[in-house]
């Protein structure tokens, strides 16, 4: 096998892994486990204390965004106080932009990087 086959194949297993991390649902609340309580007189925050937080997720590809929106909505069913928007441009406009956000610290919470491009995210 020539060392192109071998990168692709390692290429398509590294983003098939990630993708279906992303799905795997989270521990609830209850299944975390935590430390013992510690004495103090400072407030206990609750889920209902929590601000609201919107993440932005960009992505280059609109064949996945539908996969990526599945994993988010069932995120945020989980975790009421987080929405996630996902934002997907094409392929060119795409680095445009997050190299410009980055640039001008605008860059969104996740992002979709691509082997070609890892080391300049």
């Amino acid at each position: 096998m020539n060392s192109k086959k071998i990168f692709t194949l390692l290429s398509v297993i590294l983003i098939a892994s990630l993708a279906l991390g992303a799905c795997a649902t989270p521990p609830s609340v209850a299944e975390v486990p935590t430390a013992a309580p510690q004495a103090t007189d400072a407030p206990v925050a609750t889920t209902a204390a929590i601000a609201p937080v919107e993440l932005q997720y960009w992505l280059w590809d609109n064949n996945q965004q539908p996969a990526y929106q599945a994993c988010a909505d069932a995120f945020t069913k989980q975790n009421p106080n987080i929405t996630i928007k996902i934002s997907q441009q094409g392929w060119g406009a795409y680095w445009d932009a997050l190299t410009t956000g980055f640039a001008a610290g605008s860059a969104p919470d996740v992002f979709t990087d691509h082997l070609a491009s890892m080391l300049s995210f």
